[in-house]
Formats: structure tokens, sequence, C-alpha cells
């Protein structure tokens, strides 16, 4: 997998999934892979947490699942909320977790992040 450091592109803001992809170690465009191994599972909650958080209500749960496709699958709105509750309880254990949201967190309001 070759690296590519969207932040370096002047004039550019990369997609959250794009950037959780990649933060992650995931090829890109796989972040809605149907699949239940953590290595996805964890970022893509962690992405339904996120669009939530500076959303809020302007987003339903399965617009929000809209979001992420692969290969022509799509998630069900009761993923999203799942997901949500998960990412909150791991990030009171996941060091790691909490660490990556506060820093795409911080790019988002500067504005470095277009999150859909």
């Amino acid at each position: 997998m070759t690296e590519t450091n969207y932040f370096a592109i002047p004039g550019t803001r990369p997609n959250l999934i794009t950037v959780i992809e990649e933060r992650f170690g995931l090829d890109l465009g796989t972040l809605g892979k149907k699949t239940r191994l953590r290595k996805y599972v964890k970022p893509r909650f962690l992405y339904f947490f996120l669009v939530r958080e500076f959303f809020g209500a302007t987003l339903s749960y399965q617009q929000i699942a809209a979001k992420i496709t692969h290969e022509g699958h799509t998630l069900a709105h009761c993923t999203v909320i799942h997901g949500i509750q998960t990412c909150e309880d791991d990030m009171l254990q996941d060091q790691t977790l909490r660490m990556i949201y506060k820093e795409l967190k911080t790019k988002i309001q500067n504005d470095e992040i277009i999150i859909i």
C-alpha cells in the first residue's frame, strides 16, 4: 500500500473516511467492507461517532449508514446506533482510540478534514 499524505497536497482537504482508513492502515474504500473483523469495525464505529457528534440530529442514522458502502453493500441504521454506543464505550478503555478520536476531532474543528 502506497502511503499518501493528503495534508501535504496544497489546496485539498481529505474526507474523513479516507483519513480514518489511512490512520488505521486499511486499503482505501474498505471501511464499509462486509466483515466483523475488529480492524474494520473499530474505525467504522469511530466514523459513525464523529459524524454523529458533528452533525447531531441533522443526519439520520440511515443517512450516516448510506455514506459508507463497499462493493454495493450498505449498512443498516441499527449498525450505526450500535457503533456509536460501542465506540463511546471503547474510548473509555482504549487510550489509543481516544487519542485518534481527539486528533481527528481537532482536524475537523480546524477545517482540515471534510466530514462528508
